[in-house]
């Protein structure tokens, strides 16, 4: 939580164009809600972000008409969100919550819950791509993550490749416990910064 807290005054600069982005970002994101979500005329169409972050996706779903509601695991991030909306003039609902547990953080029903994390465009070999993952949780504790490729053509961009597979959302601390149990002395490394947990586990004698 500390990295995206950390990155919440400068995560805009990971995109060339984060204005831009948003705007393809909320575009893409409202037509397929709008072409799979229920028929809601004369209706908001409530959509719940868990991994909001900045507001990469809220803000565009916000001023598209959609009734937003954005959660993240990161305060600052929040905080971030808020500002930028407060700027746009845009009504969004934003509060620090964990993904896990956004249940307890939240008023629903929804019509749509989004949790998907956009790696922007890649150019190899001349041909443009995009990718993103999005994510569903199934329990407290299981999800499946579903990647997704995209090569831009002639007509627009065409979904290349789309792969799922299940995971287990584990804390560190279980983590933890369960290299303990199984013989190692554990440890969470924070002398070095990196973008995920790090644990190290020494074999016991």
């Amino acid at each position: 939580m500390q990295y995206y807290d950390d990155l919440a005054e400068y995560y805009e600069l990971i995109f060339a164009d984060w204005e831009e982005s948003m705007a393809r970002q909320g575009a893409a994101i409202a037509a397929i809600l709008r072409a799979h979500g229920p028929d809601r005329v004369g209706e908001p169409f409530r959509v719940l972000d868990v991994s909001a972050g900045i507001g990469t996706q809220s803000l565009p779903l916000a001023s598209s008409g959609f009734e937003v509601t954005a959660r993240d695991v990161s305060s600052a991030a929040i905080a971030r969100l808020r500002r930028e909306a407060a700027r746009r003039g845009l009504d969004v609902d934003a509060a620090r919550a964990d993904m896990r547990s956004v249940r307890g953080s939240v008023i629903g029903p929804f019509d749509a819950v989004e949790s998907s994390h956009p790696y922007g465009e890649r150019t190899r070999n001349g041909k443009r791509f995009r990718l993103r993952q999005d994510w569903k949780w199934i329990d407290e504790w299981r999800y499946h993550t579903t990647f997704v490729v995209e090569e831009q053509a002639d007509a627009g961009w065409n979904e290349v490749v789309r792969t799922m597979s299940p995971y287990y959302a584990i804390p560190v601390s279980s983590l933890l416990t369960l290299m303990r149990d199984a013989g190692f002395d554990a440890r969470l490394v924070t002398e070095v910064q990196f973008y995920q947990p790090v644990l190290m586990g020494c074999r016991l004698r």
